[in-house]
């Protein structure tokens, strides 16, 4: 299945929108201004930041709409260890989610399956835009596969997800 431009354009700006939401979560996990860090990072909260980098560099990739790159940008956050606390662990479902979306704009299905798999285990059953963008992506690789009751499964879930935030 190929894309128009008009699809392309909508998950490039679907994709944008996502990186700022996953950099300004990075961003609000740093110490208040004044507080500072006692002693030295560990090696996961030094990861956190890298993430972070590798976000914004990802979103200009995105915005010159040079995909490749955004998602090699995204396999590196997907690489790093992060810490246990739910707000880093949801962060990387975000990369894990953005990389299943680029997977599934360039056809690579078996890879946009598989990271978003990885982005629900992140999210554990939690409800929410991360999870619920995971079903959707798994909806889509369902319904090119032809498994449409498995695609019509997902997307409902992914609506049941949304729903119960309140969007």
């Amino acid at each position: 299945m190929t894309m128009n431009r008009w699809q392309v354009v909508t998950a490039a700006r679907r994709l944008l929108l996502w990186l700022s939401i996953f950099v300004a979560a990075a961003v609000s996990c740093e110490p208040a201004a004044g507080q500072g860090y006692r002693g030295r990072l560990s090696s996961e909260e030094q990861n956190v930041l890298k993430a972070e980098k590798y976000f914004a560099l990802a979103k200009q990739a995105t915005a010159a709409r040079r995909y490749r790159e955004a998602r090699e940008y995204l396999l590196r956050i997907t690489s790093l260890r992060f810490p246990r606390d739910p707000q880093a662990q949801y962060l990387l479902a975000g990369a894990y989610m953005l990389l299943a979306q680029i997977d599934l704009g360039q056809s690579q299905f078996q890879t946009a399956e598989s990271s978003a798999r990885a982005a629900l285990r992140l999210c554990g059953n939690r409800s929410g835009v991360v999870p619920a963008e995971s079903m959707r992506v798994l909806g889509r690789v369902a319904e090119v596969q032809g498994r449409r009751s498995d695609s019509s499964r997902y997307l409902k879930r992914a609506l049941e997800m949304l729903e119960r935030q309140g969007r």
